[in-house]
């Protein structure tokens, strides 16, 4: 049989999966998947096997091996370039949560992206390539092992209070990764997530950065346009001093001279 398109590969999510998502699985007839209405499909042709394979694995798993196969999204994931076939590579993470994970996994949030990962046993790598990732069974020419990838069992964190570790075991969407409170197993999350909450800053710092520029400038011209003020200010006061004087002195004229004031002859 002829390949085909491959189509997205997840379960229809309840309260205790906790998966991240919502989209129903695929339908299979006779062994072929049959895409539903309205799910985006990646753009490689894949065998029956492989979509088979997929299929039979974890839906999160499924799903994040279309992803990094799908063309559409080879800017923003796909296979790392440094360690090939071997590990997943997001490039661009404002960009893939923008637009990649609210199309697949309806949420925005990369730090939930992260802790999915996390969960399923992932593992981050130091790379140029971009925020990488790697699983020993999560490989490009063996669909056939994604199987083998299942969710850790985490332990509850006893020293949280019930509100918090309510939290920490809720499916959610983090606001703001400090509040969940993490131990070890999670703290590629953490610094995932902390990550991103440094981007938001530094975005928040270059905008103040430039309105403080901007207040500036306007200081400045506002500066300049008193100091003319001034200037004006106080060539008027030297002309209306001088226009004052003018008068006073034609006032009072000089007791001197032909003109008023002359002393009479007789008093010479």
């Amino acid at each position: 049989m002829e390949g085909r398109c491959l189509t997205e590969m997840i379960d229809t999510l309840d309260e205790t999966s906790g998966e991240i998502g919502g989209v129903p699985s695929p339908k299979v007839t006779n062994g072929v998947v049959v895409p539903l209405e309205g799910l985006a499909v990646a753009s490689d042709v894949i065998s029956d096997a492989t979509a088979e394979h997929l299929h039979n694995c974890a839906p999160f798993i499924a799903k994040l091996y279309s992803l990094v196969n799908t063309i559409e999204y080879k800017d923003m994931i796909g296979w790392s370039n440094t360690f090939k076939g071997y590990s997943i590579c997001v490039k661009d993470p404002v960009q893939f949560a923008k637009e990649v994970l609210p199309k697949n996994f309806k949420h925005s949030n990369m730090a939930s992206f992260v802790r999915q990962l996390n969960i399923y046993g992932f593992h981050k790598l130091e790379s140029k390539d971009g925020v990488c990732f790697k699983h020993e069974f999560f490989q490009k020419d063996h669909p056939d092992y994604l199987q083998k990838i299942k969710r850790k069992k985490t332990k509850k964190n006893k020293s949280l209070s019930p509100h918090c570790q309510q939290e920490v075991n809720k499916d959610f969407t983090l606001e703001s990764p400090i509040q969940t409170g993490f131990n070890g197993d999670n703290s590629l999350f953490n610094v995932m997530a902390l990550k991103i909450d440094l981007g938001k800053v530094q975005n928040q710092v270059q905008e103040m950065r430039g309105e403080i520029v901007e207040s500036r400038n306007k200081w400045t011209l506002l500066q300049r346009r008193m100091d003319q003020l001034d200037q004006m200010l106080n060539l008027l006061y030297s002309s209306y001093s001088n226009f004052s004087n003018l008068q006073i002195q034609n006032q009072n004229p000089s007791p001197q001279g032909n003109g008023y004031g002359q002393i009479p002859k007789f008093m010479e």
